[in-house]
């Protein structure tokens, strides 16, 4: 084991996949010291099984990760308060809450209205076609307006929102005597949904947030500030991600003629194809939020010390070969894909299905309409956000060459 400290790589240099030294580590050293651009060292696990096991072992802890020397990629510390943050009865108690409204039922109950929106946006680019922009003619779009409409967020304000979401995750360093851009998005969005979360109270309505506000003042089943937690990982949670995995799946499977080809031919594939480019794109670099060892815990050979942050890399898991077979192969029909992109155990990530279902929708009708389309420019010249947590494209232009329409009723 090396005793030295690395600068975690590519954390300006955003790109389809994460950084090929964690896959490196993952067979030479996957438990590795690193420094991350904020806070203090930590260990960093690449193996899926150890990945695996920090994420569901209760000796590692996310709420006592959430302080200010937690290492990270922002300036600010986005989790604490969070629903992230918590472990225990209390993450158990506010889970439930939000889950019940996420279920693969509920999510399905959604699709066919997901279908609408996306064949609007599709005609809007058909109607100003064959050049398009994709990241802000669709992609971005498509989960903007399901979450909006989910939590009834009024057209007038999703702009604002959507920017402020995009700045919670931003890495852009401050100026001297300047706040950091989480903690400003952070402020403007809990105010936002403290105001929203009040309306409701006067004005209950048929959403999410309604339903919020009577488990705070019927069952008293949350504190108020939990309640805007849960808000914001709903609001800020529930489109950035997903929105940069759908531009980016575009890109890869462009790039997989041959397999994007047999997922057109058959679209009952589509469900595998989607969690095969969860587990092949990076949706930052690499790492998901830290824990802390509440005790000493052996990690591959490794005593991880009490009081030791530790950072688990999924997405070099993810290419783990005592996991995967061929894992370098994107296969759209690979079966049993148990990929670590959207967590594991207790913190899986909870709108999994709602992103899931998204994802199908928009892809399969997008190369159904326009199973021709092109890139505009060679992928190497893509134009990527800078500094920004999540990886994602700035734009996706494309040239659009239209196919027979298949009917939309097949949702």
């Amino acid at each position: 084991m090396s005793t030295s400290i690395e600068p975690f790589p590519t954390i300006t240099r955003p790109q389809l996949r994460h950084d090929p030294a964690l896959d490196r580590w993952r067979v030479e050293e996957p438990v590795r010291r690193i420094q991350m651009p904020h806070g203090r060292w930590c260990w960093v696990v690449t193996r899926s099984a150890d990945v695996r096991e920090v994420m569901t072992d209760p000796r590692f802890s996310r709420r006592a990760a959430a302080a200010d020397d937690a290492p990270r990629r922002t300036p600010g510390v986005v989790q604490r308060g969070s629903l992230a943050s918590l472990d225990g009865p209390d993450h158990s108690r506010l889970r439930r809450l939000l889950s019940r409204a996420l279920t693969v039922r509920h999510m399905e109950a959604l699709r066919p209205r997901t279908v609408e929106l996306v064949d609007g946006f599709l005609d809007q680019l058909e109607a100003t076609g064959p050049d398009a922009e994709l990241v802000h003619g669709l992609c971005r779009p498509v989960p903007i307006s399901v979450i909006s409409e989910m939590l009834d967020v009024p057209a007038d304000d999703r702009d604002r929102f959507t920017d402020w979401a995009a700045l919670v995750l931003s890495t852009r360093r401050p100026e001297d005597g300047e706040p950091d851009d989480t903690s400003v998005a952070v402020a403007a969005l809990w105010a936002y949904l403290t105001e929203l979360l009040a309306a409701r109270r006067r004005r209950p309505g048929d959403d999410l947030l309604t339903r919020l506000a009577e488990a705070r003042d019927e069952g008293d089943a949350l504190t108020e500030d939990e309640m805007v937690w849960l808000s914001f990982t709903m609001l800020a949670g529930g489109f950035e991600t997903v929105s940069q995995q759908i531009a980016k799946s575009i890109v890869v499977l462009l790039e997989h003629p041959s397999q994007l080809a047999t997922v057109q031919a058959s679209p009952e594939l589509w469900p595998s194809a989607v969690e095969e480019l969860l587990r092949f794109i990076a949706l930052g670099p690499g790492t998901s939020l830290p824990l802390e060892a509440l005790e000493d815990v052996e990690l591959c050979g490794v005593c991880i010390t009490a009081g030791d942050y530790v950072l688990p890399a999924p997405a070099a898991a993810n290419f783990d070969a005592a996991v995967y077979d061929d894992p370098e192969r994107l296969d759209l029909t690979r079966a049993e894909n148990l990929h670590l992109s959207l967590g594991h155990g207790p913190h899986y990530c909870l709108g999994a299905n709602l992103a899931k279902m998204e994802m199908q929708v928009t892809l399969r009708l997008l190369f159904q309409r326009f199973p021709d389309v092109r890139l505009a420019v060679a992928a190497s010249e893509l134009p990527w956000v800078p500094n920004h947590a999540v990886w994602g494209l700035a734009q996706l232009p494309v040239t659009l060459r239209p196919g027979a329409r298949a009917a939309s009723e097949q949702g």
